[in-house]
């Protein structure tokens, strides 16, 4: 679910043409872009990050290429550093001053996703979600269904 719902965002943003930096966009553009850039981001790394008492998605299931492999590391370094934690290389805060003027440069990631990157997410999020589905059906193949239980789980409703 949060694949498919990553998958949702990445479509939106490519819809929207919504890649920008902040500066290049007026209004509350850059920040429905980053809503979305964070949805996307957020969502798709929850199934491969370990929390209390659930394993994350075993990464031996997805047969990346090199790029895609590359995208998902980065976007797990995004998570990671930038919208699940503040790291110390994304963000910096420099004080500044000149004869009668004193200030704070800051420095923060952007939260975009490049045009090609997007693209390059939505192919990588369709076949994961494939590969997941055929995996899935696979082990309900296998599944007792003599059992009562999962008899009454699998019966048409």
């Amino acid at each position: 679910m949060d694949i498919a719902h990553a998958l949702q965002c990445a479509r939106f943003l490519i819809k929207k043409g919504w890649h920008s930096f902040e500066w290049e966009r007026r209004g509350s553009i850059y920040l429905q872009q980053s809503a979305f850039t964070t949805s996307l981001i957020v969502s798709y790394a929850r199934p491969f990050t370990p929390a209390r008492s659930l394993p994350g998605l075993p990464s031996r299931l997805i047969k990346w290429t090199e790029e895609e492999k590359a995208l998902h590391d980065k976007i797990m370094t995004l998570r990671n550093e930038v919208y699940a934690h503040s790291d110390g290389t994304s963000y910096s805060f420099q004080p500044w001053q000149s004869e009668d003027f004193a200030t704070i440069i800051e420095r923060w990631p952007h939260r975009r996703l490049s045009k090609d990157d997007t693209r390059a997410f939505e192919a990588m999020a369709e076949r994961i979600l494939e590969a997941l589905r055929e995996r899935m059906t696979r082990v309900f193949q296998r599944t007792d269904h003599s059992n009562p239980a999962v008899a009454a789980m699998t019966a048409p409703s």
